[in-house]
């Protein structure tokens, strides 16, 4: 049984939208103390997140693998991730875009509670 929160921040896109994230998830901290906190961002934004205490880990995609449509490396790139969501068992998402594909992620997390802040 899993005994503490483990919350995942979704925020993908813009250098300055993660940085401004980065206030919302020290309050969840303080809210969860104990809680294990992901933060599920795009590979070229998560060296913003490295050495951010409040962060246990920080979930990175490859979005070029799709832009470069390659079927296989799309395809590679979806199971890798949503084996690394489902594996997590989160209890709580918080989607900090809320649309599209941070919302079909949210989704597929299989988390009880999913929240979009706005």
């Amino acid at each position: 049984m899993q005994t503490r929160p483990h919350i995942l921040l979704i925020r993908l896109k813009s250098i300055g939208d993660i940085l401004f994230t980065r206030p919302a998830a020290h309050s969840i901290r303080s809210a969860f103390p104990d809680a294990r906190i992901c933060f599920l961002t795009s590979k070229q934004n998560a060296p913003l997140l490295e050495g951010f205490r409040d962060v246990d880990e920080t979930i990175a995609i490859d979005k070029s693998r799709y832009r470069a449509w390659n079927p296989k490396g799309v395809v590679q790139e979806t199971w890798g991730l949503l084996g690394r969501l489902r594996q997590r068992k989160f209890s709580l998402v918080i989607d900090f875009q809320g649309y599209g594909e941070t919302a079909l992620l949210s989704r597929l997390s299989f988390a009880p509670q999913r929240w979009r802040p706005h």
